[in-house]
């Protein structure tokens, strides 16, 4: 199974227009003397690559990148951000932000996967259930790996502090072998093209744009619902328009591989 998609071209990386920030995240404007501003290397929600790549008018480009130039655009950041992803920065404290962050999310997926019993009715039952194979059995592992958003950070000198220290504390040998076995386990699991659990979560996604569509048309309905959004009203704002046209984003070219098909 292909581990990307083959589509739309890349939607460029959004330009932050946010305060720069220092890295401690206080704001600053300026630098010192001729300095640029200091750059953000605790990265904030909108940094993260699931901000970063969003089309919010279409398919993003993230089913046609490569893995090369992907990691390009991450590790270049922009004028506040020093990257888009944590698992970019050298720095392991850094690094294991990144992990515990992907170990996060990775494990919301396969446990709404688990839960979301209509998937039945449009996913291959063999897809389905090699999927869910795949993903319990990462499932432990993940859990270890996640490690809260301050990652080994021990101090719990404020209540900010407690509420983010790290619930996996290495105490025994034992310990820091579950830790190598499961960062195995994640690394082994992202570098198979072939599996089950990586093509359908691609499917799902359809490069966002299913998510795109959901928020657009509940945001219509509640205009109906709760704005001044009559038959009339819409019909007199389309008529505004001095010319019309179509503005069209392209479709992507799915291809999974032939491996389900006949199952």
């Amino acid at each position: 199974m292909a581990s990307d998609l083959g589509g739309a071209a890349l939607w460029a990386v959004n330009v932050d227009d946010e305060p720069t920030m220092t890295p401690k995240g206080k704001s600053k404007g300026k630098g010192k003397g001729n300095e640029p501003p200091a750059k953000r290397v605790c990265l904030r929600h909108y940094d993260l690559p699931p901000m970063q790549m969003l089309n919010p008018m279409g398919v993003s480009g993230i089913e046609s990148v490569s893995t090369e130039k992907y990691w390009e655009l991450l590790c270049a950041g922009n004028k506040s951000a020093t990257h888009f992803s944590n698992l970019c920065f050298e720095d392991p404290a850094r690094k294991n932000v990144g992990i515990s962050q992907l170990a996060e999310v990775l494990t919301r997926a396969i446990e709404r996967l688990k839960s979301c019993k209509y998937l039945n009715a449009i996913v291959k039952t063999t897809l389905m259930k090699a999927a869910i194979t795949e993903g319990e059995a990462l499932l432990p592992h993940l859990r270890l790996l996640n490690q809260g958003a301050q990652g080994r950070a021990a101090s719990t000198g404020s209540i900010r502090q407690a509420a983010y220290a790290s619930c996996t504390a290495i105490t025994s040998v034992e310990d820091a072998q579950a830790l190598d076995t499961a960062s195995k386990a994640l690394l082994d699991w992202l570098q198979n093209d072939d599996g089950a659990l990586r093509g359908l979560f691609a499917m799902l996604s359809a490069g966002g744009v299913f998510y795109v569509a959901q928020t657009h048309e509940k945001a219509a309905r509640a205009a109906i619902a709760h704005g001044d959004n009559t038959e009339e009203a819409w019909a007199n704002a389309m008529k505004t328009r001095a010319s019309t046209g179509l503005l069209s984003y392209g479709d992507a070219d799915i291809d999974f591989g032939k491996k389900w098909e006949d199952q």
